[in-house]
């Protein structure tokens, strides 16, 4: 029915016939072989313009045994009949059609054994036929290699099943990320979790913040590979996260009188610094000083913790006031915590006017601390 349609639209519109490569090999039953040559040889080679009965019948003249087929076929009527009901807008699909059930029959030819499959083909076009042998040859040579190895999805299912009732697939949840927790698994043996971004834009800390708390609650070992931020920046995320989470002692990332603390981590078993010297200026270095004046009140310069440029990024000292003179730079180890964070909070109260955002800012903490922080050194 496909050589029928395909023929019958080309007597009815022949600009198909010059717009589509089409073969006479393409045509197996011998009647429509015999009209697609009449067509064929007076639309490319007579450069003809239309396929009606009298150009037809010119044409017959010349060739007298194909004029003897077309008659035995019943002649122009056999065509016209076959254009009657068929529309020219189909006629893709019905090339598409003649050219799949071509390709069945040089499979058959071949000896891939089709015959069975006659009626799936029915309702497959030519792609999904492929598509569905090229399957069965990659899968059976794929293997010859070694170097890829196919596997049935369901084999050993259910011994999956079991290891996944066990936890298999349960990881070290995310710290305080319950939804991120719940559609990724969490950290779970294997798994590799990659956070990407531009430079210095916090995936470090990203990192740490999501990851560390949960490593400890679980009492698992980590292994750091150290980034640009360094070994010391580490040590005191860790130092401040330990001391505030797991100690309780409200240390913020203004570290002062830091030994003390150093010492109450260790003898608790939270940390191991055995190769750590206390005194060492690399340990110091990222922590506080004090800037004493020549009056002998002192108040601390806030370092920010996440900047990898030495030295102060906000300071509770204002440089350009006159009365600060004769300062000094001393190490802060003797001097109590509480009387420090005390008076630099008054200060920077002092000096905004009681406005809390702006004394927050200036001593590099959250409004919420310095609320928190008025109220516990009777500062309102």
């Amino acid at each position: 029915a496909c050589e029928a349609n395909v023929v019958g639209i080309i007597y009815k519109n022949p600009d198909l016939l010059r717009q589509n490569h089409i073969e006479l090999t393409e045509f197996t039953n011998n009647v429509w072989r015999v009209y697609f040559e009449i067509a064929k040889e007076i639309i490319l080679v007579e450069k003809k313009n239309t396929l009606d009965p009298i150009t037809v019948g010119i044409y017959l003249e010349k060739h007298p045994k194909l004029a003897k087929k077309y008659d035995e076929y019943n002649g122009y009527t056999l065509v016209e009949n076959a254009g009657t009901y068929i529309k020219e807008e189909n006629f893709d699909g019905y090339l598409s059609e003649l050219r799949k059930w071509n390709a069945v029959i040089k499979l058959e030819g071949r000896g891939f054994g089709v015959v069975d499959r006659l009626k799936d083909f029915c309702d497959m076009t030519a792609e999904e036929i492929y598509q569905e042998y090229e399957v069965y040859l990659n899968d059976t040579f794929v293997n010859i290699n070694m170097d890829v190895k196919s596997y049935d999805i369901a084999d050993g299912l259910y011994d999956l099943i079991d290891e996944l009732d066990k936890g298999f697939a349960v990881g070290l949840p995310y710290s305080n990320m319950p939804m991120l927790t719940k559609e990724t698994g969490g950290q779970y043996a294997g798994s590799i979790t990659l956070i990407g971004g531009l430079s210095n834009v916090g995936k470090s800390t990203f990192a740490r913040t999501v990851t560390i708390p949960s490593i400890i609650n679980n009492k698992e070992k980590i292994v750091i590979m150290l980034n640009e931020d360094g070994k010391s920046k580490w040590q005191r995320e860790l130092l401040v996260y330990v001391t505030n989470n797991i100690l309780k002692f409200d240390l913020q990332k203004q570290v002062t009188n830091l030994k003390p603390v150093i010492n109450e981590l260790v003898s608790k078993g939270h940390v191991k610094i055995d190769d750590v010297d206390l005194e060492s200026d690399e340990l110091k270095k990222p922590f506080d000083k004090v800037i004493r004046q020549s009056s002998g009140t002192s108040v601390p310069v806030v370092h920010d913790m996440h900047s990898d440029v030495e030295g102060p990024k906000t300071s509770m000292i204002d440089k350009g006031d006159s009365s600060i003179q004769d300062v000094e730079v001393i190490d802060d180890s003797a001097l109590r915590w509480d009387s420090l964070q005390k008076d630099a909070i008054r200060r920077a109260l002092e000096k905004h006017g009681n406005q809390r955002r702006a004394a927050a800012k200036e001593l590099n903490i959250s409004e919420r601390t310095l609320y928190r922080k008025i109220k516990e050194y009777g500062l309102e």
